[in-house]
């Protein structure tokens, strides 16, 4: 079984489905509301694990009424989880989404997770010593821990690769330590402007290979002998939430069996494309999965 190493943000999410995005100061009936665990990280790990895959979560949770929440949900989907902050009271972070029934568009208020770098344990990176990873997500947050996974994998010859969904002050950093880019259209380094200026500018950085997801447009991509674009699916769409981590578990499943990078993205795109067509994160994974292999 093909195992991945997922490092990032696990959240809270509480997503309201309504009819059209509301004004302000009024009260909207929502016609479907979801609580899950979220975020960049665990979705790519949940994805990855319906897939086939045996995942590792490693995410700060820490101590705290959701805490138990957050566990059963995660072992439902056969994540073995690893929390560097176990022992500690913490905060759990929360994402309310608003998705609207008109174009399945979500807006999404969250807020920046607190700083756990003070009490990084160096014994959590014995993980990547003890396991045989095929592979490594990093999804930009919590820097400390993702750039010392990050330098540690690389050394290990295990590829890394970076879910870029916006630009960090410390971006530039941890991809001086990933193998493969998959960004949004909304990671924009400084200094860039368009979406090949943005490709210029991770080859810069001698990344071998990357993509940049646009919602139903094409996914553009480049690798060692070509550039190119991968085809997106077009339907009718009902919820975008977690497409985009879902496009990054799909692709680490895929990339890991054989390592060829366009027939993983456009697995990918297949899988990130099929989640649309149902509300919240979780009505997709009712389906088949023998449909998207």
């Amino acid at each position: 079984m093909i195992k991945a190493l997922f490092s990032g943000l696990n959240t809270i999410d509480l997503q309201f489905l309504v009819k059209e995005y509301p004004e302000s100061n009024t009260k909207s009936k929502a016609l479907k509301n979801g609580v899950y665990t979220g975020g960049p990280a665990t979705n790519a790990a949940i994805a990855f694990s319906h897939l086939g895959g045996r995942a590792t979560l490693y995410t700060p949770i820490g101590k705290h009424v959701f805490t138990s929440f957050i566990q059963n949900e995660l072992t439902r989907f056969n994540l073995e989880i690893i929390d560097p902050v176990e022992n500690e009271k913490r905060d759990p972070i929360f994402a309310s989404i608003i998705t609207s029934g008109n174009n399945g568009h979500r807006t999404i208020f969250s807020y920046f997770p607190e700083n756990i770098n003070d009490d990084f344990k160096e014994n959590h990176l014995d993980i990547l010593k003890k396991k045989d990873y095929s592979i490594l997500l990093v999804d930009g947050f919590y820097p400390e821990l993702n750039l010392k996974l990050a330098e540690l994998a690389k050394q290990k010859n295990i590829p890394v690769v970076f879910d870029g969904g916006s630009w960090k002050d410390y971006s530039e950093e941890l991809l001086n330590h990933v193998n493969i880019a998959i960004c949004s259209e909304h990671f924009i380094p400084p200094g860039t402007s368009q979406t090949r200026d943005v490709l210029d500018f991770l080859k810069s950085k001698n990344i071998k290979k990357a993509a940049i997801t646009r919602g139903d447009l094409p996914v553009l991509f480049y690798d060692e002998t070509e550039n190119g674009e991968i085809h997106v699916e077009q339907f009718k769409i009902i919820d975008t939430l977690g497409a985009g981590d879902f496009f990054h578990g799909a692709f680490c499943y895929n990339y890991a069996q054989d390592y060829n990078f366009t027939k993983a993205l456009h697995a990918a795109s297949k899988i990130a494309s099929e989640s649309c067509r149902f509300f919240g994160t979780r009505e997709w994974i009712n389906q088949d999965v023998n449909k998207y292999k």
